[in-house]
């Protein structure tokens, strides 16, 4: 898919329960590096407990976006991004990944940009991204949208840094 048929083909939502068959084909085409820096870690991407992790968002503690594009064989996702809101409600720690054939045509900023609304029309004050110290990648697009470290930022043990943002009460009426 070239820049311009990725861009027009978009079509942001929720993810659904039905997504089962489209999360996995999108799990397991991710390459082994985007895999391991997505989970920080092996995954069996085929196991019925992650698809049913990855699907059945509640819409309110666990919220889930998907990008669905055109391809020859039928719809296929290209990027996906949620936030879970930690026990307070006010922190959520957010996850996102692109098709590795996506990458670098404005998929992950279009879900940030979702990621980032859904959160403060929820009442989410803060957005925290773990990301391994490796993912040189993800670690410059974070910063891009106004993530900044921690003062404890980088846990030595597991090599992930931690960077967190405010976000924008976006509930009517209702300020932070």
């Amino acid at each position: 898919m070239n820049q311009l048929s990725i861009t027009a083909a978009m079509n942001i939502r929720p993810v659904r329960a039905d997504d089962t068959l489209l999360m996995q084909t999108f799990l397991q085409g991710l390459g082994d590096e985007s895999r391991r820096h997505r989970f920080h870690g092996a995954v069996n991407v085929c196991s019925s407990g992650l698809l049913r992790l990855m699907t059945c968002a509640d819409g309110s503690r666990h919220v889930a976006w998907v990008v669905v594009g055109t391809a020859p064989g039928g719809p296929r996702l290209l990027g996906e991004a949620r936030f879970f809101r930690d026990a307070g409600g006010d922190e959520a720690e957010m996850a996102l990944a692109v098709a590795d054939d996506c990458r670098g045509q404005g998929v992950a900023d279009r879900l940030m940009q979702t990621l980032v609304a859904a959160a403060g029309a929820r009442g989410v004050q803060r957005l925290r991204a773990e990301v391994e110290l490796s993912n040189q990648r993800m670690r410059a697009f974070v910063h891009r949208h106004g993530f900044a470290e921690t003062k404890a930022a980088v846990d030595a043990e597991s090599g992930v840094l931690t960077l967190v943002r405010a976000v924008a009460d976006l509930r009517r009426g209702r300020l932070h």
